[in-house]
């Protein structure tokens, strides 16, 4: 524990010591040794939800090391230590914290890592659509990978309703199969179909026959 006193010094001469200062205590280094833990694996890319990864941690003591993680949101992330592996539950971040213990050689220790959990990906199947006639309608389908619902929009010369384009002229019509995604599963990239559509043939007449000669 340690006091200040000042004495200030000028052509003069010195003043007196002033009044001692507040009490610091100042510790003393620790002669410890570092022994925060190391998390492997070094890096953990983005884990999809139900997906799942091995972790294990090192310490320069050798000793025992606790690791817990916790989720942003709660629950983002579960960590099992028996098996030692961490299972992606929800979209979000996981953090993983390891604490090694000190002993009469070696410090506290403490290490984190973090990592993102992110919606499982989804694909769309949407069959390329043939060039139509007037005047419809027609009706289309696409599936999702996830099992989701899949949802169209149109552009053109034509409209749809669920899955049903009608058609409102010739020209051309894009459809487009669309799948927002949930909780679990991300947005599937939009599938567009273009096709043309024409007017229905008209049906042609035909002609009568000629009259004959007269004889004389």
């Amino acid at each position: 524990t340690y006091t200040v006193k000042v004495v200030s010094s000028n052509l003069v001469g010195d003043s007196a010591r002033s009044v001692a200062s507040s009490s610091a205590t100042v510790a003393a280094a620790s002669s410890k040794l570092a022994n925060d833990p190391v998390i492997s694996p070094a890096t953990i890319p983005d884990l999809v939800i139900d997906g799942t990864v091995d972790v294990s941690t090192t310490t320069p003591s050798a000793g025992s090391v606790s690791v817990s993680v916790s989720g942003n949101p709660a629950g983002a992330c579960t960590y099992d230590s028996t098996t030692k592996k961490i299972t992606a539950i929800a979209a979000g971040t996981c953090s993983i914290t390891a604490t090694a213990e000190e002993t009469t050689t070696y410090s506290a220790g403490l290490a984190t890592k973090t990592f993102n959990v992110v919606k499982v990906p989804q694909t769309i199947v949407f069959a390329a659509i043939a060039n139509q006639v007037m005047p419809g309608p027609l009706v289309v389908s696409a599936t999702a990978s996830s099992t989701l619902t899949v949802t169209f929009t149109a552009t053109g010369t034509c409209s749809i309703n669920t899955a049903t384009v009608s058609f409102s002229g010739a020209g051309t019509c894009t459809v487009t199969a669309n799948q927002a995604g949930n909780t679990r599963y991300a947005a599937a990239p939009a599938i567009a179909r273009t096709f043309q559509i024409t007017a229905a043939p008209v049906d042609g007449g035909g002609g009568g026959g000629g009259g004959g000669g007269g004889g004389g």
